[in-house]
């Protein structure tokens, strides 16, 4: 029995098989659990009233107990962003050999289809991936994100904003100003990190990783500060074990500053913004992020589709749909690639930037 190469289901299962592109941020500061892909429009957040540092009542013996208050919660809906790269296969490309193809290989027009599908889900799934990445990014140094959604063509001038924030004050609170530059006399990297720990500690949020952009790292390992913990030995800088990190991402070393056990990350990759031909870093060079592991999650809405050569639709809770459509007046077929993914924080500002070189 021949296999249909443009059902949907074979094909979330073949995708099962495909590993994903590894991203930095997303996967270590935004993981998805089960739960977080739902077969709904919009995603729901509940952030939990921050009161675990209040003290249980001491309470006289012959009173008994004294009731406390739950955590209150608040609950938030983000309707996420609508992902959906796209390539189109025409009759002339199955006609012609693959890159790379050997002429007496007798690779037939069917057999090409079928790889041409294959690279196809990788190149649009890294295509995504990306674009999770920098929602992961936004979320981190910004709080939120802005998008360009597009009607027609891809980077033109014709489109809408969709902005997406967790918070609700006018600026966002979730940034630290530092009292010197770290380029310049004076700056106190350490003071900057100590401060912005004790601030999400305080709060109860994990404290653990530091995150620089490139001009932040260099003036961080050349301040004065820094260079004589160097110089003292007290200090672990680049003499740790290697790890597994995506390119762009580099374990830089291990830092205690004073009582807080923070690694060092630096975070260079870049990505080409909506409209640009400029590579742009995900975490600007000039800044840096503090926060920890699974900070927040990546979640995914569900998505409704018709199929081709149906006419009722068909619901999916998954990271990736593809979705394929055959013009009979072109003889094209198009392959698309649909996702709804959110990049949200689990609790309010729970990670804290800063601008700290000039």
């Amino acid at each position: 029995m021949a296999i249909n190469l443009y059902n949907t289901r074979t094909i979330l299962q073949a995708t099962e098989l495909v590993k994903p592109a590894a991203t930095f941020l997303r996967d270590r500061y935004f993981p998805t659990a089960p739960t977080d892909i739902v077969d709904t429009a919009k995603v729901n957040i509940d952030y939990v009233d921050e009161n675990d540092n209040k003290l249980a009542p001491v309470v006289l013996p012959s009173k008994g107990a004294i009731p406390v208050n739950r955590a209150g919660y608040e609950t938030h809906e983000f309707e996420p962003p609508f992902v959906a790269p796209e390539r189109i296969l025409t009759p002339e490309e199955l006609l012609k050999r693959l890159p790379g193809e050997n002429l007496a290989s007798g690779i037939n027009p069917l057999e090409r289809e079928a790889a041409y599908i294959q690279k196809d889900i990788r190149d649009l799934d890294k295509l995504i991936c990306n674009r999770e990445e920098y929602m992961a990014a936004e979320t981190l140094v910004n709080n939120g994100y802005t998008l360009k959604q597009y009607a027609d063509k891809y980077g033109s001038s014709e489109y809408t904003e969709k902005e997406i924030l967790f918070y609700t004050e006018n600026a966002n609170p979730a940034t630290y100003t530092p009292a010197t530059l770290w380029d310049a006399t004076g700056g106190s990297p350490l003071a900057d990190i100590k401060a912005i720990a004790d601030t999400l500690s305080a709060r109860g949020i994990g404290a653990t990783d530091v995150i620089m952009g490139a001009d932040a790292l260099d003036a961080f390992i050349n301040n004065d500060e820094i260079q004589t913990l160097l110089d003292n030995r007290r200090m672990q800088l680049g003499d740790i074990s290697p790890v597994d990190l995506p390119n762009g991402a580099t374990q830089v070393g291990t830092i205690n500053v004073y009582g807080h056990q923070m690694t060092i990350f630096s975070y260079t990759r870049t990505y080409i913004p909506d409209g640009s031909t400029v590579a742009t870093p995900y975490i600007p060079a000039d800044k840096i992020v503090v926060t920890a592991p699974g900070i927040g999650r990546m979640a995914y809405a569900g998505i409704a589709q018709i199929e081709m050569g149906e006419s009722d639709y068909s619901y999916y809770a998954e990271k990736r749909v593809p979705h394929f459509v055959a013009d009979p007046r072109t003889d094209n077929k198009s392959f698309q690639y649909r996702s709804k993914p959110l990049a949200v924080p689990n609790v309010k500002n729970g990670a804290i930037s800063a601008t700290v070189v000039s």
